[in-house]
This record gives C-alpha cells, structure tokens and sequence, in this order.
C-alpha cells in the first residue's frame, strides 16, 4: 500500500498543498480532491512537491486535473520546490513548460 500525506495552511495570501510521499494510482484521487476543493476556494494554490518521492502518471494527472480547474476558473495554480523525481516526470510529459513550476514556496 502506498503511502501519502496531504496538508494544507495559508501561506503568503496562498492556499498551500504539500504533498509528501508516493502519488500513484492508489493514492491520486486523495490528492487531486483537494486540488479541486482547494481551487474552488482559493485564489491562489500551491503545491509543495519537495517531498515526493515517486510520481506516476495518474500523479501527474492530479497536478493537471488541478492546474487546467485553476485555469479554466481564472486563478492562479503553481507547483513548487518540485523533488527531482516530479521535476523528471513533468520534463519527460513536456508540462514543465505549460505548468507554472517554481522553485521555491510562495512569500519566501
């Protein structure tokens, strides 16, 4: 069974998702229901990535599936501080060019 946690807290006039662990085929939908509960909420989203460890593709689909409700809804949606496997994962995709990905959290 893979493992993941999700948190969220308000940071910089942001919603903030961190996300640690593995994002997989088990554990995607935990994490893309509270993108979409987030993006409906919030102005601004962003996910920490720094502490994941393994993304698969319905993980990358989690993230898009957030970023795409952010767009179509006019807000902001930014991955941040993406670990080297996530980073890999949306190189290999092409998305490191049509997602906003920074490399550090926001207000820091």
């Amino acid at each position: 069974m893979a493992v993941m946690q999700v948190t969220e807290v308000a940071l910089a006039g942001w919603h903030l998702v961190t996300v640690t662990g593995r994002i997989d085929s088990s554990t995607a939908e935990s994490l893309a229901a509270p993108l979409r509960s987030a993006v409906t909420t919030h102005s601004q989203v962003a996910v920490d990535c720094a502490a994941v460890d393994f993304i698969s593709s319905a993980g990358i689909g989690a993230l898009v599936e957030g970023a795409v409700a952010a767009r179509n809804a006019g807000k902001r949606f930014s991955i941040c501080r993406p670990s080297s496997r996530v980073a890999e994962m949306l190189k290999l995709c092409r998305l490191d060019t049509l997602l906003t990905i920074e490399s550090a959290l926001p207000g820091t």
